[in-house]
């Protein structure tokens, strides 16, 4: 869903789908949430509901970080859960469902995506706000992506954006985990992170 092309730095808001991985059929060549890039996207796993959550666009020549969350049953029609969720808008974050929860985690709310592409946006950001930059460690819980709950503002992992996450269905237990991604320019991260709710 959604993407930046790096030619001639068009946004996107195309959704496709494929049941193999090789042949693809477009759903919406145009969903009714604004083109974006470095969106999450989670599947609903109690309602089936695909949802997309955030990511970066463009407001004129202004970059805008993203809290809106959509949601669909068939990729071709979409409804607005919310226009801004109670998280701060961002991009390059991830998304899961644990715990019958739609989480959101990390990400990055600045840059210049829509000239450089991933790298130099990180690079600006630093530039711009220190070596640290406008990278986030939040995390936040929904259970419909209407109401959102912050978990924590300052998890005990450092700042990160275009990390991985994933939830690991263990015989005992689930965990949430957090792989990588980076937290500066050229500081990219090889740590791993996991937590879990009995």
């Amino acid at each position: 869903l959604g993407a930046s092309t790096s030619i001639n730095m068009l946004f996107l808001n195309d959704v496709w789908s494929s049941t193999d991985g090789v042949e693809w059929s477009v759903a919406t060549a145009n969903a009714p949430w604004s083109p974006r890039a470095g969106l999450s996207v989670v599947v609903h796993e109690g309602s089936g509901r695909l949802f997309a959550l955030g990511g970066s666009g463009l407001d004129g020549n202004s970059d805008v970080y993203m809290n809106d969350v959509w949601y669909t049953e068939n990729g071709v029609d979409w409804s607005e859960a919310t226009m801004h969720a109670q998280w701060e808008g961002r991009w390059l974050h991830r998304s899961v469902f644990y715990r019958d929860n739609i989480w959101v985690v990390a990400g990055q709310n600045c840059g210049d995506p829509d000239v450089w592409g991933q790298y130099r946006a990180v690079e600006a950001c630093v530039k711009a706000n220190g070596k640290s930059g406008s990278f986030l460690r939040d995390v936040w819980a929904s259970p419909d992506g209407v109401s959102w709950k912050d978990a924590t503002a300052t998890a005990n992992w450092p700042a990160r954006a275009g990390h991985a996450s994933a939830v690991f269905n263990g015989p005992d237990v689930q965990t949430f985990w957090v792989l990588g991604g980076y937290s500066g320019y050229e500081d990219a991260t090889q740590d791993l992170w996991s937590s879990y709710i009995l």
